[in-house]
Formats: C-alpha cells, sequence, structure tokens
C-alpha cells in the first residue's frame, strides 16, 4: 500500500514522495522548517465527521515550508498542534487551503477552510468536492510531521520552530558576495586594450573615427601621407588577472 509491488508506486508514489521530500529538506535547512501534512480525498465520513471503511479513499501529502506553518501548542520544542496552509490554483483563481490540527479528548481532529484570494484579501468559501469540513482521526496520532535541522534555534528559543542553517552566517556569505564579485571583476576590468595613433585611424563620412578592423581590413591598411614619423606599432595592454588569489579567497570564505 505504501510503495505498490515495485518500491514507486502506492501512497508515496501518488504523492511523487522522492521529489517532494528532496525539495522540502532543501526547503527546510534553508528556512528552519518544513512539514509533510495529510488529508484524505474522497473519505466515507459521516455527519459527525467520524471516519467509515472507504475503498475509494485517498491519502495526499502536502509539502510546507517554515511561512505556511502556524504553531497552535506545543511541549519543550515537540509540536501538538498546529496550522497549515498551502496555495491552491483552480482554473485560474488562486485560494488558501487552512488545516487546523487540534487535539480533543487525546484524539485529533481535523477542521478543513477554503479561502478566494480577491484584491489581496481573501473571503471563506464551500470546499472543493471530495474534502471534508471535519476528520475526526479517533487517535492521538497526529496526521502531519515537523522536519527541522538538528541545531539550536539560537533565535527564538521558546518556540518549537527549527531555526536556517545560514543563521549566523550574514558576515559570512558577504564576505563570499564580495569575493565572487570581485573574481567576475577582474575579468570586466581585465580585458585586452590596444592603442592607436590617430593618424592611423580612418575617418568615415561623419566624421567618426575608426580602426582598421573595423572595416575588416586586417593585414594592410593605406595612411597615404600621413606622418611616419614617432612610433607606428599599435600598443597592447594586456593586464595581469589575479584569479589564483580571488580563487583561494573565495575558497577560505565558503
Amino acid at each position: 500500500i505504501l510503495q505498490g509491488d515495485d518500491g514507486n508506486g502506492g501512497i508515496l508514489g501518488e504523492n511523487d514522495f522522492r521529489v517532494n521530500i528532496n525539495r522540502l529538506t532543501e526547503q527546510t535547512f534553508a528556512l528552519g522548517t518544513g512539514a509533510a501534512v495529510c488529508y484524505l480525498e474522497n473519505a466515507n465520513i459521516d455527519e459527525y465527521g467520524n471516519l467509515g471503511y472507504s475503498p475509494e479513499a485517498k491519502i495526499k501529502i502536502d509539502w510546507l515550508a517554515a511561512d505556511n506553518i502556524i504553531p497552535l501548542s506545543w511541549q519543550q520544542d515537540r509540536l501538538r498542534e498546529a496550522a497549515f496552509i498551502s496555495d491552491v490554483v483552480l482554473h485560474g483563481d488562486k485560494f488558501a487551503y487552512l488545516q487546523v490540527h487540534r487535539l480533543e479528548e487525546d484524539s485529533y481532529v481535523i477542521t478543513s477552510h477554503f479561502f478566494k484570494e480577491n484584491d489581496f484579501s481573501y473571503k471563506e468559501v464551500s470546499l472543493p468536492s471530495g474534502i471534508a469540513r471535519t476528520v475526526r482521526t479517533g487517535n492521538d496520532t497526529p496526521w502531519f510531521t515537523i522536519f527541522k535541522p538538528n541545531i539550536v534555534n539560537s533565535l527564538f528559543p521558546d518556540l518549537p520552530m527549527g531555526i536556517s542553517v545560514f543563521a549566523g552566517c550574514k558576515d559570512i556569505l558577504k564576505g563570499i558576495d564580495l569575493c565572487y564579485d570581485s573574481l567576475n571583476m577582474e575579468f570586466y576590468l581585465g580585458k585586452k586594450m590596444v592603442f592607436l595613433r590617430k593618424d592611423l585611424l580612418s575617418e568615415d563620412e561623419e566624421g567618426y573615427l575608426y580602426a582598421p578592423q573595423d572595416s575588416n581590413k586586417q593585414l594592410f591598411m593605406y595612411i597615404g601621407d600621413k606622418t611616419m614619423d614617432g612610433d607606428m606599432i599599435p600598443k597592447e595592454f594586456n593586464p595581469t588577472l589575479r584569479v589564483d588569489a580571488h580563487t583561494a579567497a573565495l575558497q577560505q570564505q565558503l
């Protein structure tokens, strides 16, 4: 049921688990917290929200980052109750799907709400077909899992949320950006330059001067009666690129 006969199907395959769990892991380490939240589609639920047997029911999973998680109650760093918001687009309209997971008499009760976005505000609307307003799970096992990096939340130690692996690294990130920008600027400013005497340039009908290469003249150039006094050889300017020094500095910052 979970992985199917070939290990790639089942509930995990239907929810594209391998791709989504890796994306969620990246978001979790970047933002500090992630969540996988289960819900049911086409379940057999009575008017009181109690679950009944339904072979057509499907388990779906929402993959949510930190800004879509609202803690409601917790003990130490264990999140016990929470609300989760996910973005949904139906027929071009934007909606927010809100799930609230609360403990009532030692069992979880999940309530769902649907809000339509309109001019930067939200108005609650009817739930889509197949999603129940209330689900009484009948046990104290949560239908959500919280992911966090195994580091202490030094900014908000009393909250059950995690912290980004980049927290406290602002100066290092600035140093990396500085070294990288300087490396790119080294190539921009270090381009070859060729200096020509003015009497080696040609003049077009509008009076603009141009080098012989600009008119596809590469081997020979007629300069007429222009003076031959002085050095006629073009001068090259080839700056030394400090690539090794920049690479070492960038590697040290990393």
